[in-house]
């Protein structure tokens, strides 16, 4: 009975935390009977596992990556749909960001993830001060909660920071949003584009050193291949069920990853370089996180098929209800509403084996209009559950939404190496995603650095697409956004506005 009830105890103050902010100004106002259950929270090692799982629930919300950060809002900044195809909402949010109707993505997004950072902060300050063997697997454990709170809050401050900020390359000094690391924070200070990068990047790195044994070495059999990372606890896992599932947390290897991602936002080829080949070194060398093979989609049918790509994902969201979520948004106003996806003719124009076309993307002849339109698959519901291929991807890879992807590391490296003018090496690095990918046109040797560099932008698309990485590729670049052959300009629209429950307390 006493543990029934703390397990109570552990689930209102879970959501009186999660469920308790409107705004970075209305930080959680910590009473007396707040402090007691808070404290009887984390008396026990397994009140802080339940405070990070929290952490994880509120990442796979449709207000982050169930829908806004992944297919939705991102995606549709990122030009990846035809327009007059889009619900009339997201119309309105492209056209202008305070329109009413679009307006509540804008608040969605920022309310959310100062959520989230809340939650982060209020667990690292709790845990601070405990001894090792407060938890069962000591250190390791103490390091691995710690380091995925903090990894997890410059996640999402990175994330808010592209958003609501100039790039860093447009950085004007001013200042943007806040990078809050305390609990509770009533009156945050607002930073720069480039205070708010500093702390992501040491944010990042202490997440880094904090998971790295767990990872490599204590932990490694939970993370070295994808049905390990995925799919079941197996017995060699230490610590069982917690330390598991390690493609959905915060981990090593997405932490690196991450680390490349923002010094390559912030211009520094050389650590952004650095940090993607230590990943890129344990996918070739200690063969983690491979690449789909093509022998996946030879199923005869394509319920069947892998949709997320995932066994190169290095880190994912997760809401196990994510295909209803993306049902009820194509059918919020009418069956029109089909969420079409734009260029893909011209993206595929000399890959027609690439099966990210071919297997993911379901195309279809309209005779109204005499053209082919694309429907993504990687977010639908297979339709047939009958067997046990189409159940293992629905039970397996539909309820995940892709934070980031060993491609994308790739990326990195191919952009790095051919802006040192080593254009060669990056064209061999980038066919071997295409290939993975089943494009089976080799791409030629001796280009100049813009050819490989327009190429490697189409290539970045084609896996970015409905993941919500096209916009902060374009804007990182202060280039019009992919439009086919053109681009378009989005001058005066890469920067969100704060919320006005933000803006009318402070002076921004």
């Amino acid at each position: 009975m006493h543990k029934v009830m703390k397990i109570y105890r552990y689930i209102i103050v879970f959501f009186f935390v999660v469920g308790g902010l409107s705004s970075c100004n209305d930080w959680l106002d910590i009473n007396a009977d707040t402090k007691v259950v808070q404290e009887e929270l984390f008396e026990s090692y397994e009140g802080f596992r339940s405070s990070l799982n929290g952490i994880y629930r509120l990442l796979g919300t449709k207000e982050l990556y169930a829908r806004n950060l992944t297919w939705g809002a991102a995606s549709v900044l990122g030009n990846n749909y035809e327009k007059n195809t889009l619900p009339y909402s997201y119309r309105d949010f492209l056209n202008d960001y305070e329109a009413v109707s679009g307006k509540k993505y804008v608040e969605e997004i920022w309310e959310q993830g100062y959520k989230l950072i809340s939650n982060c902060n209020n667990l690292l300050i709790q845990g601070r001060d405990k001894k090792d063997d407060f938890f069962p697997e000591g250190k390791v454990e103490k390091d691995v909660i710690m380091g995925e709170a903090i990894g997890m809050r410059a996640l999402l401050h990175f994330d808010l920071l592209r958003l609501y900020a100039p790039s860093f390359k447009e950085d004007d000094g001013k200042l943007y949003i806040p990078y809050v690391t305390v609990y509770p924070e009533h009156q945050p200070k607002h930073l720069s584009v480039t205070a708010v990068m500093d702390s992501i990047i040491s944010d990042l790195k202490r997440a880094r050193d904090m998971l790295s044994y767990n990872d490599t070495l204590y932990n490694v059999e939970a993370i070295h291949n994808v049905k390990v990372r995925f799919h079941t606890v197996f017995a060699s896992v230490k610590g069982g069920f917690f330390f598991s599932n390690r493609g959905g947390r915060m981990n090593y290897f997405a932490a690196t990853a991450l680390l490349a991602r923002a010094y390559l936002y912030k211009g520094d080829k050389i650590n952004a370089y650095r940090y993607a080949h230590e990943v890129y070194q344990y996918s070739t060398r200690k063969t983690y996180f491979q690449f789909t093979p093509a022998s996946a989609f030879e199923l005869w049918d394509k319920n069947g098929w892998p949709q997320k790509m995932y066994d190169d994902i290095l880190m994912a969201a997760y809401n196990e209800k994510m295909y209803d979520i993306y049902k009820d948004e194509l059918n919020s106003q009418s069956t029109e509403i089909n969420f079409f996806l734009k260029n893909i003719d011209d993206l595929y124009r000399s890959d027609a084996n690439d099966f990210r076309k071919t297997k993911l993307i379901s195309g279809s002849w309209d005779d109204w209009e005499e053209v082919w339109t694309y429907l993504s698959t990687r977010w639908s519901k297979p339709a047939d559950l009958t067997y046990s291929e189409a159940q293992d991807v629905a039970t397996y890879q539909g309820p995940i939404a892709p934070v980031i992807r060993m491609s994308e590391v790739y990326y990195i490296m191919c952009e790095c190496l051919a802006e040192e003018g080593k254009v060669d090496e990056a064209t061999d690095l980038l066919q071997t995603v295409r290939t993975a990918r089943g494009a089976i046109n080799p791409l030629p040797l001796g280009m100049t650095k813009d050819d490989f560099l327009t190429i490697l932008r189409k290539e970045m698309v084609k896996d970015f697409m409905t993941e919500g990485q096209t916009f902060f590729l374009y804007k990182r670049l202060d280039e019009p956004v992919y439009d086919g052959s053109s681009g378009i300009d989005m001058t005066g629209k890469w920067v969100l506005p704060a919320p006005y429950s933000e803006t009318a307390y402070t002076n921004l």
